[in-house]
């Protein structure tokens, strides 16, 4: 993601709530998670990652949803020898299965991939966790190196989706997708968090990790909605789904070892001893899936969107915003670009600074397009903008133009702005705005 800043006066802008790239990295500019939901407690036995020792570790839970998606944080790492991050997924009531059956080929209810079900069978979750769904994130060296997803329904044989090298040859990356929608991206340069051990973890350590296992999840995928509490538990485990780590999200409570397959932490080939209800605590955390709502620092915008922070084209030539240009650019566009205008009100007003901030990226035809901002002065009673910026490759482009409250705010609180599109070809060109408003500090 890239941020492009404009300022008379320098401001920050965080919004919590977003979660516009799939990188693995939980504070790239325009990503910002809240606080973690549930935070590691004991320190991991299956290797600190510290190159050039590797391991595996769960640091930290996040998550926020917007209409359409979850996006669900996992801070920490993955050691690449196909260890498995197993995400397992209530999400619909009264389904699902407390305790693992084996696949469809065994007696069991379960899918055939990736042999989860046969080693899982006999596992027992904490009670009120029945898993519908299973996301398995593994990644590794097989012929080159590569980062592998799988999502499947758990209780029933209906999903199977998978993808193997979902970033193209290497073993960290950005947005790899599978059909139904489900998206990754995995960054595993983690070297602090969690040490390695048994005993109480360095939570604050923990909490302190930016980098890990970024999902988008849609909604329709999972069967959720708005208004519904999902449950989630998180697992670190073997290559072949058949020793459990002491790495789980929600956490064991410390001293706590690896439980192995029979919670002892002994190897027996499979899950099948493991109860989650002998162990303190609830191994799974919850998510509200909410009515998503403009921050309270960002003001409600209208005129050609359909919402603030959902996707909306601003700038399309199908509907006649974009006009067609010379190839001279910003002064010798002719006819001019059209302008469209955003309002909003500012409450309370207070504050020094105001920043208008659009995120955006290209749909197609991103080389010819060109983006400018502009701000109304209220006191010399005209608009002051930024240059026009050609639109770079990258979707989710945040950019952010600040001015004085005392020139840029009106009496009664008004805001007002101009994002004014223009193209240098002949063609389709688009940029979707993902959101539009204004933040005052």
């Amino acid at each position: 993601m890239k941020k492009l800043i404009f300022v008379i006066a320098a401001s920050a802008l965080v919004t919590c709530g977003q979660s516009l790239a799939q990188d693995g990295f939980r504070t790239t500019p325009g990503d910002a998670y809240c606080e973690a939901i549930v935070v590691q407690q004991v320190q991991t036995q299956f290797g600190d990652n510290n190159p050039p020792d590797l391991g595996s570790e769960l640091d930290a839970a996040y998550a926020y949803n917007d209409a359409n998606n979850l996006y669900l944080m996992l801070t920490g790492n993955l050691e690449s020898n196909f260890n498995k991050l197993n995400i397992f997924i209530d999400s619909i009531p009264n389904q699902g299965e407390n305790t693992i059956t084996p696949d469809v080929d065994n007696g069991g209810n379960n899918p055939t991939n990736d042999n989860w079900a046969n080693k899982h069978a006999g596992l027992i979750f904490d009670a009120g966790f029945a898993p519908d769904f299973l996301i398995i994130c593994r990644n590794g060296f097989a012929g080159g190196d590569r980062f592998d997803l799988d999502f499947s329904s758990v209780g029933n044989n209906s999903v199977v989706e998978s993808a193997f090298d979902v970033f193209g040859g290497t073993l960290e990356g950005s947005n790899g997708t599978l059909p139904n929608g489900v998206s990754v991206g995995f960054d595993n340069s983690n070297i602090a968090g969690v040490a390695g051990g048994t005993m109480a973890a360095d939570t604050a350590a923990a909490e302190a990790v930016e980098t890990g296992v970024e999902l988008v999840i849609p909604l329709t995928a999972i069967g959720a909605s708005i208004g519904d509490t999902i449950k989630i538990a998180a697992h670190v485990n073997a290559s072949n789904h058949d020793f459990l780590s002491n790495q789980t999200l929600g956490a064991l409570a410390p001293p706590q070892g690896n439980l192995g397959g029979d919670g002892l932490g002994n190897f027996i080939g499979d899950l099948s001893l493991i109860d989650f209800t002998s162990f303190v605590g609830d191994q799974f955390f919850s998510v509200d899936i909410v009515t998503p709502t403009i921050p309270p620092d960002m003001a409600t915008v209208t005129a050609g969107v359909t919402s603030s922070g959902s996707s909306a084209d601003i700038c399309d030539e199908d509907s006649s915003i974009w006009t067609v240009q010379s190839t001279t650019f910003v002064a010798a566009f002719s006819p001019p670009p059209v302008a469209i205008t955003f309002e909003g009100t500012a409450n309370p007003v207070g504050g020094t600074d105001v920043t208008l901030r659009l995120v955006g990226g290209p749909e197609f035809g991103n080389d010819a397009a060109f983006i400018q901002l502009r701000m109304f002065n209220f006191s010399t009673g005209a608009y002051v903008g930024m240059p026009f910026i050609g639109q770079p490759d990258s979707d989710n482009t945040v950019y952010e133009f600040t001015n004085p409250v005392a020139d840029f705010v009106g009496p009664n609180g008004e805001l007002r702005a101009e994002i004014t599109c223009a193209k240098t070809v002949v063609g389709p060109v688009r940029l979707r705005m993902d959101q539009v408003g204004w933040q005052i500090q």
